[in-house]
């Protein structure tokens, strides 16, 4: 039997005085439950309407009840606004678009009209991003906001983090320097904005840069529930100056429409989930969003919209990729270095099938296959799969590092060179050769010319028996590192080598600028790259900047089309490990190599693709090394180059284990 109970009550909401809800329950009741007179016993009856007053009652106070009432649905806070962007340094390498990406981030605010309430607006770019406008910047509008404001501090330029709590940094336009006042010049986001923030404060850091991922909030973000971050990438990432992150928020915001739970405002975390398609779509960067109260920090007004709810979908088909294989007595299947289970694929003719219900374990972009001996690059896009065959059959690696600059275990009991004596560049190297090898260079293929054995006529002859009908002329992958001290010698670079001799300097040294006019020329291989680690090795030859080639909107299968390219036609490229006249910094085995060591381990794979391409680990070590040395009181700007008239290929390298 259906018993309907009607019950009038009043709201004890202030704001809700004399409001009269109906409330209406309707419960069925067993027949045992009921009189033989049909009526409901007054037991049922009692019981019922305690429940409904007393339910309601804590309606009346949510603090008691556990249930926060929901904000008014026109609600926006007013806005202070902070947008900061330095492209131009007063000691670091020039950017390009942050000055503009700050302009635009603020003018998608200003084109709001009365869709967002902008209390005030504050644009520092370039000089006018001094650390001290900044901060005061932000403390006065933390001192002039009201209950219920929203503070949004905008940051686009250089960053990096702090050698001890690994905390990002930003770097303001007077950041840097070579004494320890400028050093104090960076901006720790964690400590000098987030920390000292009264709790009850409403703030969103954006911010387009490197490393800025949950750390930037601290050990316990809990402890700060009103500061949200939305950035560009996590933290152990780092991104291009190219980078559409700002111009894909700007356009989310301006758009009126943008909103997901149909309350007709835009909150951050609906920006972030709306931006997050666009932001990865070219395997650049992974945006983080951080913050409890993300969901309810609104930025502007929306119209209403349809919401409609996708049906769900069929499971996908399992992904095959097509194979110029035959498998019989093929061996082993091993996908990014683990070896498959029988269940978890199957041969069909010359394809194979993936038959695992995860399929994350075929990741976006490069993917390393081995069948028995056969070894085959896969390209994933979505639910596409490619293959094209291993494009280096015969790599090689040349490594020359000199520790023993005063020869004390010289055996032609030579004098000291001159040069201060050097530490762990050797060990450095080994650690390279270690990362090569997983790279696909051979450990028989990895020459070392260590110490007494790295004299400018051993490097020559080495160098030669890769020109064309050079014993190792077949070779169609080199790479060329070099790590000691480098000089001037009659206005030329010279790389200083274990036989150096100050009475015949330009014949106990090498011309680093050969490497270019001579062996890039003539070296056989199809890929060359040249890698410096010594002072003075910023040499005049280089041109043009490289820049990260392709557009974050391209679709992936076209970036396979470029990368087969790439690895087709015919590459040059140079790594050094600072330009002009200025010194490498020697700190356990120089901080230019630590950082190709760390870019070619995994970390300069910016767009997790599982391919390391020649531009990403040159931008990776330029900014890596160019912010570290600066914290150490240093300038040392490296740089990269594709060197011309060689060809409009790339050096690659292709990860084999599960990173990325």
């Amino acid at each position: 039997m259906l018993v309907r109970l009607r019950i009038f009550l009043f709201s004890q909401d202030k704001e809700r005085a004399k409001v009269m809800k109906f409330f209406r329950a309707d419960f069925k009741m067993s027949e045992d439950s009921v009189s033989h007179t049909g009526q409901a016993p007054p037991a049922a009856f009692f019981f019922t309407f305690v429940l409904l007053v007393s339910g309601f009652l804590f309606w009346g106070n949510s603090t008691l009840a556990g249930i926060a009432r929901s904000p008014e649905i026109d609600f926006l806070p007013k806005i202070w606004l902070i947008s900061v962007g330095i492209s131009e340094y007063q000691n670091f390498p020039v950017l390009k678009t942050p000055a503009g990406d700050a302009k635009q981030f603020a003018a998608a605010f200003s084109s709001l009209g009365d869709r967002s309430s902008v209390s005030s607006s504050v644009v520092l770019v370039d000089q006018a991003a001094t650390r001290e406008a900044i901060l005061r910047a932000y403390w006065t509008a933390l001192n002039n906001m009201q209950e219920g404001d929203l503070l949004i501090f905008y940051f686009s330029g250089h960053s990096t983090r702090d050698g001890q709590n690994r905390q990002p940094q930003l770097a303001p336009y007077d950041a840097g320097g070579d004494s320890l006042q400028s050093l104090r010049r960076m901006i720790n986001v964690f400590e000098d904005l987030v920390a000292p923030t009264p709790a009850t404060s409403q703030i969103i850091i954006v911010a387009d840069g490197c490393y800025f991922g949950a750390s930037s909030l601290g050990p316990r973000p809990s402890d700060h529930p009103n500061v949200s971050l939305l950035s560009s990438t996590k933290d152990d990432e780092v991104t291009y100056d190219t980078s559409s992150f700002t111009r894909t928020i700007s356009s989310v915001i301006s758009n009126e429409t943008a909103d997901l739970d149909g309350d007709l405002r835009l909150s951050l975390e609906e920006l972030y989930i709306l931006a997050y398609p666009d932001l990865v779509s070219g395997l650049i960067g992974h945006p983080t969003l951080v913050g409890s109260a993300a969901h309810r920090q609104y930025l502007a007004k929306a119209k209403q919209t349809e919401i409609t709810r996708q049906s769900p979908t069929k499971p996908s088909e399992p992904l095959r990729v097509d194979l110029a294989t035959d498998f019989k007595n093929s061996g082993a299947v091993v996908l990014n270095g683990r070896k498959l289970s029988s269940e978890e694929f199957r041969e069909e003719a010359n394809s194979l099938v993936f038959l695992s219900n995860n399929d994350n374990s075929i990741r976006n972009g490069f993917n390393l296959l081995q069948i028995g001996a056969e070894t085959y690059q896969l390209w994933r896009s979505k639910r596409a799969l490619r293959a094209f065959k291993e494009p280096y059959k015969d790599s090689y690696a040349v490594l020359v590092a000199i520790d023993d600059y005063d020869r004390r275990d010289d055996k032609l009991h030579r004098k000291a060179t001159g040069f201060p004596q050097l530490s762990e560049m050797v060990s450095q190297s080994d650690a390279l050769a270690n990362v090569l090898a997983r790279l696909g260079f051979p450990q028989d293929h990895i020459i070392k010319l260590y110490n007494s054995d790295a004299d400018s006529n051993k490097i020559e002859e080495v160098l030669k028996s890769f020109w064309e009908g050079g014993s190792r002329s077949q070779a169609d992958r080199l790479f060329f590192y070099f790590g000691g001290h480098g000089d001037k010698v009659r206005n030329q670079s010279r790389l200083i080598t274990y036989d150096y001799d100050a009475d015949r300097p330009l014949l106990t040294t090498f011309d680093s600028e050969e490497l270019i006019a001579k062996h890039s020329r003539n070296i056989a291989a199809k890929h060359v790259l040249f890698a410096l680690d010594a002072c003075f090795s910023g040499l005049t030859l280089l041109s043009k900047p490289d820049a990260p080639q392709g557009d974050n909107d391209e679709d992936e299968l076209a970036r396979l089309a470029i990368i087969e390219r790439n690895i087709t036609d015919t590459a040059r490229g140079i790594m050094v490990a600072g330009t002009g006249d200025q010194k490498a910094l020697w700190q356990n085995g120089g901080i230019f190599t630590q950082k190709l060591i760390a870019g070619l381990s995994g970390s300069g794979d910016t767009n997790k693709d599982g391919l390391i391409e020649f531009e990403e680990v040159g931008m990776y070590v330029r900014e890596t090394v160019t912010i570290a040395s600066r914290l150490k009181g240093i300038r040392q700007d490296p740089d990269f180059r594709s060197l011309d008239n060689a060809g409009s290929g790339r050096f690659m390298f292709f990860k084999d284990g599960e990173g990325g």
